[in-house]
């Protein structure tokens, strides 16, 4: 699976512009951009995808093992989103790098509590503010996919219906003249 993705990554840009290869295989390189690295990204996740399921099962017993392999997983990704930037929307791009990094500063965190849980160095107030630091980082994930998909969602709408931009111009320039209205009064206190 991961060497037929690696291969459809690989078409050339004009082939993948093809009605049938869209129709196809367009989910693969939809909304990625083509070139160098930046292509391959689906397929970088199927084999991240695929690590983490393998690391879930076989390494069961062995937390420490399993919790800092994916935590090395996240932070592998991070560094592919920040240095590549596969994503040809930069909202999209935002919002991924910021959940990815958010998660392995989680996973981060989650490896100092698997560690501390065999060796005990902790005392229980610290591990529960690393609990809350998790939570923090979680909760950052939600507030920004939110705010960053109220920006697209607008963004869409004023796209789309070409109305609601026109109500929205004319509110805008309400607000412009009545700004204008007011007079204007000098810098200067001291003038008369």
């Amino acid at each position: 699976m991961i060497q037929f993705t690696l291969q459809i990554s690989s078409f050339p840009k004009y082939f993948k512009k093809n009605e049938r290869v869209i129709e196809k295989y367009g989910a693969v390189f939809e909304g990625l951009k083509h070139y160098s690295f930046s292509r391959y990204y689906n397929s970088f996740l199927l084999l991240k995808r695929f690590l983490f399921m393998s690391l879930l099962v076989y390494c069961y017993n062995f937390k420490v093992i399993q919790v800092s392999s994916l935590t090395f997983l996240s932070i592998l990704n991070s560094f592919f989103l920040i240095f590549f930037k596969p994503i040809e929307d930069k909202l999209e791009l935002c919002k991924k790098i910021s959940a990815e990094v958010s998660m392995s500063q989680t996973l981060t965190m989650t490896t100092v509590l698997a560690i501390d849980s065999d060796i005990q160095y902790f005392g229980y107030e610290a591990r529960e503010n690393i609990g809350w630091c998790c939570t923090t980082f979680i909760s950052f994930i939600l507030v920004v996919q939110i705010f960053l998909d109220a920006i697209q969602q607008w963004k869409f709408l004023l796209n789309k219906f070409k109305f609601l931009k026109k109500i929205f111009m004319k509110i805008k320039s309400m607000f412009s003249s009545s700004v204008d209205s007011l007079p204007r009064t000098s810098p200067n206190v001291f003038e008369p």
